[in-house]
């Protein structure tokens, strides 16, 4: 399975977040998964990066062409796509992948995670995404999606494709990887 992990690029994190990233990219690749990823060497998708490294796992690299300069991409992978900019991007990592997981993260996960689910509620496509919810981050983004459901602004049916998890073993579990 080809699972797309959407985070944070910033470093200046607490080291929670990097841990229990690098923690589940390494269960997802022991699993056999392959991790698609922005290319990041730096924050959570570095820590993801980095985790599946550690377990030998496959890692297909999609980044715009402007970030392919030392000292920014991960440079362990296995395949690099290299697009026009950052919609293009996003685009071929939706087509590629058959799972999505938002990892903590700002705006850029914020768009990622949004458009995902965007695209499963008007149908051009079934997969399904999870909010990684390290130390609580995505608590408040989760009520606020069930509070948007209750006022009629989300389709009553968004929490079939859009999970939430905690630890890995949970993600394993929300998509079948046992």
């Amino acid at each position: 399975m080809k699972i797309c992990i959407f985070g944070a690029s910033s470093d200046r994190i607490d080291s929670i977040y990097v841990t229990e990233t690098e923690k589940l990219g390494f269960q997802l690749a022991q699993k056999g998964c392959t991790l698609v990823t922005g290319g990041g060497k730096r924050g959570l998708m570095g820590a993801a990066n980095r985790g599946f490294s550690k377990a030998d796992g496959y890692i297909i690299s999609v980044s715009p062409r402007l970030f392919n300069v030392d000292g920014i991409l991960y440079d362990d992978f296995n395949e690099l796509y290299l697009t026009r900019d950052l919609v293009d991007r996003k685009q071929l990592m939706i087509e590629m992948s058959d799972a999505f997981i938002a990892v903590p993260g700002g705006t850029g996960t914020f768009d990622e995670f949004f458009e995902v689910l965007v695209q499963n509620q008007l149908g051009f496509t079934r997969k399904p995404v999870i909010l990684y919810n390290i130390n609580g981050y995505y608590t408040g983004l989760w009520e606020y999606l069930k509070y948007s459901c209750r006022q009629g602004f989300l389709s009553s049916d968004w929490d079939k494709v859009c999970h939430m998890a905690s630890t890995p073993e949970e993600v394993i579990d929300i998509l079948h990887l046992n």
